[in-house]
């Protein structure tokens, strides 16, 4: 892909001066401690144009700026971001790589865009009884509508 904008594939602690495009699927707050409101980060989950998911991490000294920015289902830019190591034991994206924000990062939101909604990782319950296909280590939710997805 040429331009300004990466896909997921191409995320690299070595690329640095190109931005990428990617819809929100997931955004939440992680406290210090249950049951506390001392903010320790604010966590995204991302899929980029191929449905390749990526996690974003923001740190807690910057969590303010970007709190109320992200909605579910909304496309976002971003640029002047660091491509690290995705360290989470219990990971939200099996990606080898995650987006950490910084002091400078920009975010942009983009209202009318031609842009895939990849919102959901199915899995069959045969694949998850076996285990076939399952990596214990990436979280998984239940819809209410009985459907397992990660």
């Amino acid at each position: 892909m040429t331009g300004q904008f990466i896909v997921g594939a191409q995320l690299h602690p070595q690329q640095t001066s190109k931005a990428i495009r990617l819809r929100c699927v997931r955004s939440y707050v992680v406290t210090e401690n249950r049951g506390q409101k001392q903010i320790r980060s604010q966590e995204c989950v991302f899929h980029d144009q191929e449905g390749i998911f990526i996690h974003v991490h923001i740190p807690k000294d910057i969590v303010a700026t970007y709190q109320n920015m992200f909605k579910e289902g909304k496309v976002y830019g971003i640029r002047n971001f660091l491509c690290i190591t995705n360290f989470f034991k219990y990971k939200t994206s099996t990606h080898r790589y995650m987006i950490k924000f910084k002091h400078d990062t920009v975010v942009k939101q983009y209202q009318r865009v031609n842009f895939p909604k990849t919102m959901f990782r199915f899995k069959s319950f045969p694949d998850i009884l076996s285990k076939k296909n399952v990596d214990e280590k990436v979280l998984i939710g239940k819809s209410l509508t009985g459907c397992i997805h990660i």
